[in-house]
């Protein structure tokens, strides 16, 4: 199987000269896509460090997280929820996958024939019933025979209807602002639109350089970006589409770099957007770009080696969450002006038995009073503790599932996974 690679995403930070991006969550995955259905619950997916996929959960803003499932994936390359329990993922291997517990179980719902080849990017639903899955299809034998591929579903993906552009490259991006008008770029520097609810689409334009990403404020107002540093703007709809300054050429002069490709967009109201991407291979930094003026201008703030940035999702005006190449999340409460530092203590609390039908054991290893909730998947508090050393608690009550124990300490809250049997 043909995978898109993409080499490393960076991170620059955005707004004042000192502004720091910092994790509040990393582990040794790969995270593609983020999104958040509310303030509190969002999910990330990717591909673990070996093999596979993986999705995790947070139903506190980003505070933990956590893998719900036990399901097996292959690399997860999108995802995209209706509300805070039905979902729907995408893999690189021409598989669609949906769930309707909050990612506690999955159902692949499309499997591509095994004489067949798809590689799917990016799933976006527009309702309940209406939803469509784009990529590439590389069954034929020549690549120059592949063609760029959209799936779309009325029934909630029961069933899915196929429908293919020569000319499209790799369809990356699938956006619609409402429910009648969508867009969808590719890497043939391809921008098609619908303006009947995906039933048609129109070739808009085919002579941008590859694109990588879509957002749309509206129907009229949108920005798409990708490779050599690319943002273009429209105001009427996609009928025509005006090239946004950055200073990215700055980079390209300051250190001599490869030219900027630029992975995803989102904006937050007709004039705050961000985006992020990064520099290629062998330089490797990343870029994050913030404009407070509907694009006329963008602002690029630090180039950094440490982390390599695939998305970026705003859940209101100031809290946003980026993801990583590198298994890190990033999230700011300002506007992106600073961002969290990491919540990555150390804790000396332990959980046993885990798993457990019964009773659990929370021996803090400490005779200070110490303050603990428990919260199950969908972020509802079970109860809350004072604890002194060592105390056991009934479970027995709880249902069946994953929990996680928060505890309160002078440098911040740490969290602790159990499963109840």
């Amino acid at each position: 199987m043909k995978k898109l690679i993409l080499i490393l995403i960076v991170f620059l930070t955005i707004g004042s000269a000192n502004a720091q991006w910092n994790t509040i969550y990393s582990d040794t995955n790969s995270y593609y896509s983020i999104y958040f259905p509310s303030k509190n619950i969002g999910y990330a997916v990717g591909e673990r460090l070996y093999s596979g996929g993986i999705i995790i959960k947070t139903n506190d803003a980003g505070l933990t997280w956590s893998n719900p499932s036990d399901v097996s994936f292959r690399t997860l390359e999108s995802v995209y929820f209706l509300d805070s329990i039905n979902g729907f993922a995408v893999d690189l291997l021409g598989a669609i996958y949906k769930t309707t517990d909050g990612a506690l179980t999955w159902t692949q719902i499309y499997t591509v024939d095994i004489s067949l080849e798809f590689n799917f990017y990016s799933i976006y639903f527009i309702n309940a019933n209406k939803g469509f899955a784009v990529g590439i299809d590389e069954s034929p034998f020549y690549f120059y025979d592949w063609k760029a591929l959209i799936l779309s579903t009325n029934d909630g993906g029961s069933t899915w209807t196929k429908e293919e552009f020569p000319s499209g490259g790799i369809f990356t991006s699938v956006f619609f602002p409402d429910t009648n008008t969508g867009y969808i770029v590719g890497t043939g520097g391809v921008i098609l639109k619908s303006i009947d609810c995906g039933t048609n689409w129109t070739i808009l334009n085919t002579s941008l350089p590859p694109l990588n990403s879509a957002y749309f404020i509206n129907d009229n107002l949108g920005y798409v970006v990708g490779n050599y540093g690319k943002i273009y703007k429209t105001i009427d709809g996609g009928s025509n589409w005006i090239s946004q300054n950055t200073d990215s050429m700055y980079f390209d002069t300051l250190y001599n770099l490869e030219p900027i490709n630029l992975q995803s967009v989102y904006f937050t109201d007709a004039t705050h957007g961000f985006i992020v991407g990064y520099v290629d291979y062998p330089y490797c930094y990343g870029v994050i770009l913030r404009t407070n003026d509907g694009g006329t201008t963008w602002v690029s703030q630090t180039l950094t080696n440490e982390n390599y940035f695939s998305s970026v999702y705003f859940t209101s005006q100031d809290t946003g969450y980026i993801t990583s190449y590198w298994g890190k999340i990033l999230k700011t409460t300002d506007g992106g002006g600073t961002w969290l530092k990491a919540n990555n203590l150390i804790n000396n609390t332990s959980i046993y038995p885990n798993p457990s039908s019964n009773s659990i054991t929370i021996d803090t290893k400490s005779n200070t009073k110490q303050t603990f909730e428990i919260v199950n998947q969908y972020g509802q508090t079970m109860n809350s503790y004072i604890i002194n050393s060592k105390t056991t608690i009934d479970i027995s009550h709880f249902p069946k599932g994953i929990y996680i124990l928060k505890q309160d300490t002078d440098k911040g809250i740490v969290a602790k996974k159990f499963i109840k049997e």
